[in-house]
Order: structure tokens, then C-alpha cells, then sequence
């Protein structure tokens, strides 16, 4: 059911126009891999280095299951943070649609308070699957079971070598649990847009508006 959910979203949406229907299967397979191996975030850096995909079109890739607004579309959620700049801290500070006003962000660990002018360049984010999209996964055990007994070592999920991370130009994190798999807020923004000139999710609209106020 997750595959049929996968091939909906890419029909219906442009990612059909930009992007070869082979890329589902490829996703379908990520997908599966990180289950197993109880990843919390997927990485779309390693997406893109395991399939040979360019990273702009793994993240444009990613982007285009991931709208929060219209369930039916969405597959992925995009979680935003900012990493507290208390030495003695380092906590992430994760961001909800509650606190997109241009106020005060204050860490639960240290109690330092930023304002999002200050945080905006700061701000990264992580491709979450939806809590409700992995038990569809439980529908797909013959095709997961599959998918694993015939997956080479040269397929595992692995983070990229670090010559690898230093050919990037974007930017991402090299420390911490999961921190090579965040994406900066802006790099996502700027990729949010279809061949067509519209936006492939609305799941960044709040921010991409606040992010014009405070030009």
C-alpha cells in the first residue's frame, strides 16, 4: 500500500514530468531499508549517492512527498531546527507552526532566547517518515522481505565518505545523531519550485512567507 500511495502522489503531482518513474521504486526501497534498520530520519544525501542521483534532484525528489496541508499527498514530513549557540548546550530546538511569529525561540535546556532574524541562516531541516505512512508498511511484508533478502551490501544504507560530503555544495551537519542528513532551511526553499514556476510543496510556505517579512 506505501508503493501504491508513492505512485499516486508522483501521477498526480509534476514530479511525473521531472522525474523518471524508476525513482519510486528507488524510494520504495530507501524507505524500507531505513525501517529496518530503525532509522528516525531519511537521508536524502544518501539517497542520492547509493541510486547515482544527483543530491538537487534527491532533495527536489524528496520535496515532492512531503505536503503537509494535503494528507493524501504526503508521505514525508519535514522537521525544522535551529542548534542552541550555548557552548554548555548544543541542544536542537525544533520549530512548530506555532512559533513561525518573528518573536522570541527559547531553548527548553538553557532557557537562551533567540529571535528568528538571528536563527533563520541557522535553520535545518530532517525528512521524517509519517507515523501513519509506516503502517502501511505491515501490507507490504512480502515485497519488504523481498527487498531485503535481495539487497546487496553495495545498497545498505551507509553514510557518504567524507570525500563524498566535502564534493557538496550544500550545507549540512557533521556531528551528532542523525546531523549528516539535515538540509539547511534555505537550501530547501530555493528548491521548491517546479519546472512550471509553482511550488512543489506548501509544507515550507509559512517560512518562505516569514522569510519575505523580514527581508
Amino acid at each position: 500500500m506505501l508503493r501504491k500511495k508513492l505512485e499516486s502522489i508522483y501521477r498526480k503531482t509534476n514530479c511525473h514530468v521531472e522525474y523518471p518513474e524508476s525513482y519510486i521504486d528507488l524510494l520504495y526501497r530507501f524507505i524500507i531499508i531505513n525501517q529496518e534498520q530503525k532509522n528516525k530520519f531519511l537521508n536524502p544525501y544518501e539517497f542520492s549517492y547509493i541510486n547515482n542521483i544527483s543530491i538537487r534532484d534527491s532533495l527536489t525528489f524528496f520535496l515532492y512527498f512531503t505536503n503537509d496541508l494535503e494528507k493524501e499527498n504526503s508521505i514525508l514530513n519535514i522537521e525544522l531546527f535551529f542548534e542552541c549557540s550555548n557552548t554548555t548546550c548544543s541542544n536542537r530546538i525544533f520549530l512548530n507552526d506555532c512559533e513561525l511569529d518573528p518573536g522570541l525561540y527559547e531553548c527548553n535546556i538553557c532557557s537562551k532566547e533567540y529571535i528568528y532574524e538571528d536563527i533563520k541562516p541557522f535553520i535545518k531541516a530532517y525528512f521524517k517518515l509519517n507515523e501513519n505512512e509506516s503502517t502501511l508498511l505491515s501490507n507490504d511484508s512480502n515485497s519488504t522481505i523481498n527487498i531485503l533478502e535481495g539487497m546487496s551490501d553495495s545498497l545498505k544504507v551507509k553514510s557518504p565518505s567524507s570525500e563524498f560530503e566535502s564534493s557538496l555544495n550544500l550545507q549540512t551537519a557533521n556531528e551528532g545523531d542523525n546531523l549528516e542528513s539535515a538540509i539547511s532551511l534555505e537550501t530547501l526553499t530555493e528548491l521548491n519550485t517546479t519546472s512550471e514556476g509553482t511550488s512543489i510543496t506548501n509544507a515550507l510556505s509559512p517560512y518562505e512567507k516569514l522569510k519575505q517579512r523580514l527581508i
